[in-house]
């Protein structure tokens, strides 16, 4: 690679956001614009490894939603019963507060 060029370290460093002065160059040079594609490829291993990682098998988004549904639904219900459960506690406090009045 000729001196005019920047090394492969520099382009390297570009492609990871630090060296901003070469954006005009590497974008007007074939020969670094293939440089750096090549340096920023992906082996196909790794490809299918990062695949695995970042998309979620088949079903998952269905099978989310079941929980998050049922969840809710189980919120909404101990939410119900402990309303049901307090009635009598407010009951209480309030016949309590009454015939405390009343004397």
């Amino acid at each position: 690679m000729s001196r005019n060029h920047p090394s492969k370290r520099a382009l390297r460093r570009w492609a990871a956001g630090e060296k901003p002065d070469l954006t005009h160059h590497v974008e007007t040079c074939e020969a670094c614009l293939d440089d750096l594609e090549e340096l920023t490829r992906f082996d196909p291993r790794m490809r299918r490894a990062l695949g695995a990682i970042t998309h979620p098998e088949s079903g998952f988004l269905a099978r989310l939603e079941t929980r998050l549904e049922t969840r809710r639904r189980n919120a909404e219900a101990w939410s119900a019963a402990i309303e049901l459960l307090s009635l009598s506690w407010r009951t209480f406090d309030a016949l309590t507060e009454r015939d405390e009045q009343g004397d």
